[in-house]
């Protein structure tokens, strides 16, 4: 003989089916019943600026460096390295939000490409997942230089000129 309970919405259910539904699907039917609300957690897109600081331009990026964005903020830098020849460019990380395996890929392709056209490339405000990535794989500061300000950069950059 089947019991029969009554489940948070009321609804009458039977208790063996219930049972071999399993696990997972008991939580599907809760999940669904909850209202939908907006993920809060997804990073930001990519938002990127570029300026002139001589003896190079700055390249402001702001939101997410991951999957999605990596190959635009390439796509952008490779249009500033053709402005200039050498290639100076200083990267404004300090709006970067968030920072996955792709974002540091794609920042190692980047000063691959300045550093075979001969250019430098350095980096300031940088913070969060984006340094810890750098720092773990060894990265700050062996191939990309950081420093706490725009100046420091701009006479990093005037120095390798030289």
């Amino acid at each position: 003989m089947t019991t029969g309970r009554t489940d948070r919405a009321g609804d009458r259910t039977d208790v063996a089916t219930h049972q071999r539904a399993g696990a997972g699907q008991r939580a599907s039917r809760e999940e669904a019943s909850m209202p939908s609300q907006p993920m809060s957690n997804d990073p930001p897109p990519l938002r990127l600026s570029v300026r002139a600081a001589p003896p190079g331009q700055v390249v402001a990026i702001h939101g997410a460096l991951d999957l999605n964005t990596a190959t635009r903020l390439e796509h952008e830098v490779v249009k500033v390295c053709r402005q200039q020849n050498p290639p100076l460019v200083i990267m404004d990380m300090s709006g970067v939000e968030f920072c996955d395996s792709s974002g540091l890929s794609s920042l190692v392709r980047v000063w691959r490409q300045i550093d075979r056209d001969g250019g430098a490339l350095a980096l300031i405000g940088l913070h969060g997942t984006c340094e810890q990535l750098l720092r773990r794989t060894g990265l700050l500061g062996r191939i990309f230089p950081t420093h706490p300000t725009l100046a420091q950069a701009q006479e990093a950059l005037a120095r390798t000129r030289r």
